[in-house]
């Protein structure tokens, strides 16, 4: 048992599970397509040369396929879990820049200290109310001058319309509505 949970612990708390729990290992966006999907965001935002975080970066699948690519990185993750797994995995690597356990919003990097995010399996994850103040944190941390940009690959019902450029197994009758239900646009989101 234990003292109840909050809303904003549930979270945290089931990341800690899955990070911690090996079997969870395949079920991670960024273990079984993160390459490709690093492809498709180098075809829109080249990541050659640029420091790049990986917003929500849970145990470090994408991370892993950047620093194949000799692209320097951080990860932010809100997990301790996730965050303890990722420095045991790249914490001696010559391009992993760090892991950064957040608390709240800001987390502990100063304005303009990234020139990319990847957030990826991110925003159809946060509370209502944590989708505006994200994107705020986003724009606080990205080199002034660069703006937020994402490639068309966007949740909801866009997302299922490109399926056809996914790998395997991610076709529109295998993605549970569930899972991907919130629809924004970065042009109608204020932050």
């Amino acid at each position: 048992h234990g003292a109840e949970k909050t809303n904003a612990e549930y979270p945290a708390a089931l990341w800690d599970y899955y990070s911690r729990n090996r079997a969870y290992d395949a079920q991670y966006f960024s273990a079984h397509s993160g390459r490709w999907l690093l492809e498709f965001v180098n075809r829109h935002v080249p990541l050659a040369g640029r420091r790049v975080l990986d917003f929500g970066c849970g145990p470090g699948f994408m991370l892993e396929h950047l620093l194949r690519d000799d692209i320097p990185c951080l990860g932010l993750e809100f997990s301790r879990g996730s965050v303890e797994r990722l420095r045991s995995r790249f914490g001696t690597h010559s391009r992993f820049l760090g892991a950064i356990e957040a608390q709240g919003l800001p987390v502990e990097l100063p304005d303009g200290s990234v020139d990319a995010i990847l957030m990826v399996e991110v925003i159809e994850h946060l509370l209502p109310d944590d989708v505006a103040p994200v994107l705020r944190e986003v724009r606080r941390l990205l080199v002034p001058g660069r703006k937020p940009r994402s490639p068309p690959l966007l949740p909801g019902p866009r997302r299922l319309r490109k399926a056809r450029r996914m790998p395997p197994p991610w076709r529109p009758r295998k993605i549970p509505s569930c899972l991907h239900s919130r629809r924004w646009a970065l042009t109608t989101t204020t932050a």
